[in-house]
C-alpha cells in the first residue's frame, strides 16, 4: 500500500483489510513536508513471487509518475504488479504518467460507469448516433440509463421506494445502480464497476 501524507487514513483502513500487506509512504523533504516520491529501497522486500496488488493512493501526479515508472521497473517475470487504487484522480491522467506504464500494471480503479464498447449493439447508442451524427458522451448516457431504470422499477412495482431495494442491481448502456437507505434519509446509489486498463491502451 503506498501512498501520500494526506492518505494515511485510506492507508489504514486499507491495512486492517489486508493485515500482512506493507504500507508504503511517500518520504518527507527537510522541513518535515510531504516530497511525493519514493525510493526503490522503500520496495524491498515488499514483492513475493507470482501477482502482487499495489494500492497506490494519492491525488498527486508526481508521486503516480514517480511510482508507476518504478513498479514498471520492478514487474518481471517473477513478479507480476498489479496497480489499484479506490479513487482514480486527475493525477493519474496527468501529462508526466505513462498510460503504457498504466496498462502494463493493469491498472484497476472504480469507476461509477463503464467506457463505451463500440463494438456492442446497443439501440440508444444506434438511436442516438443516427439523429445526431455522434456517439452519446457519458452525460447523455448516463440520463438515458437512470431514466430507463426508474421507469423500469416503477413498472415493476407498486411505487419506486419498494422498487429501491438494495438487492435488485440493474445495469445498462454505461451505469448500474443499486440503491441503499441512508439513516439520515434518502436512497443512495453504491454499484460500481472495477475497470481497469488494458495492454491496447483500452479500459
Amino acid at each position: 500500500i503506498i501512498s501520500d501524507h494526506s492518505h494515511t487514513e485510506v492507508s489504514n483502513r486499507l491495512k486492517t483489510e489486508f493485515p500482512s500487506a506493507k504500507q508504503i509512504f511517500s518520504r518527507k523533504n527537510k522541513e518535515g513536508r510531504d516530497a511525493y516520491y519514493i525510493m526503490a529501497a522503500d520496495l524491498t522486500g515488499a514483492f513475493s513471487n507470482g501477482k502482487n496488488y499495489v494500492f497506490l493512493e494519492t491525488a498527486n501526479e508526481a508521486l503516480v509518475s514517480n511510482v508507476t515508472s518504478m513498479l514498471n521497473g520492478w514487474s518481471n517475470k517473477n513478479h507480476e504488479i498489479v496497480l489499484v487504487s479506490t479513487n482514480k484522480t486527475d493525477a493519474f491522467e496527468g501529462a508526466n504518467v505513462s498510460n503504457y506504464h498504466l496498462a502494463s500494471l493493469k491498472f484497476h480503479y472504480p469507476s461509477i460507469n463503464k467506457s463505451l464498447n463500440g463494438d456492442e449493439q446497443n439501440s440508444f447508442v444506434k438511436s442516438y448516433k443516427l439523429k445526431y451524427g455522434i456517439e452519446p458522451n457519458k452525460f447523455a448516457a448516463r440520463g438515458f440509463d437512470l431514466t430507463l431504470d426508474v421507469l423500469l422499477r416503477l413498472a415493476s412495482e407498486e411505487d419506486l421506494y419498494s422498487a429501491s431495494g438494495n438487492d435488485v442491481e440493474t445495469h445498462y448502456t454505461e451505469n448500474k445502480f443499486r440503491y441503499s437507505k441512508k439513516l439520515n434519509g434518502g436512497y443512495y446509489n453504491e454499484a460500481i464497476y472495477i475497470v481497469k486498463y488494458t495492454s491496447d491502451l483500452t479500459i
